[in-house]
């Protein structure tokens, strides 16, 4: 994650990277959350009926996590490229 902040910050403008480092740690938060109530016992099975939801949220969560270095432009790396 310190590498991500680091490659966020010099490499993204516009502070995706504060935006993705909140999403991860929202997502860790609703996980553990789950794990701590499964943990408990099997009595706690009829509160964990948003196990499904937990899943979906992670899949969209890593999804919205990689667009940002899908669609950065990095033409700026290009540019001694183009003085030549």
């Amino acid at each position: 994650m310190i590498f991500n902040w680091w490659a966020g910050v010099k490499f993204v403008a516009g502070g995706q990277s504060f935006f993705i480092g909140l999403l991860n740690t929202f997502v860790h938060i609703v996980m553990y959350s789950y794990y701590g109530l499964a943990a408990l016992g099997p009595h706690m099975q009829k509160y964990l009926w948003w196990k499904r939801y937990l899943t979906s949220l992670q899949l969209i969560a890593s999804i919205q996590m990689s667009c940002p270095v899908c669609l950065a432009d990095y033409s700026h790396w290009l540019q001694p490229l183009h003085r030549v």
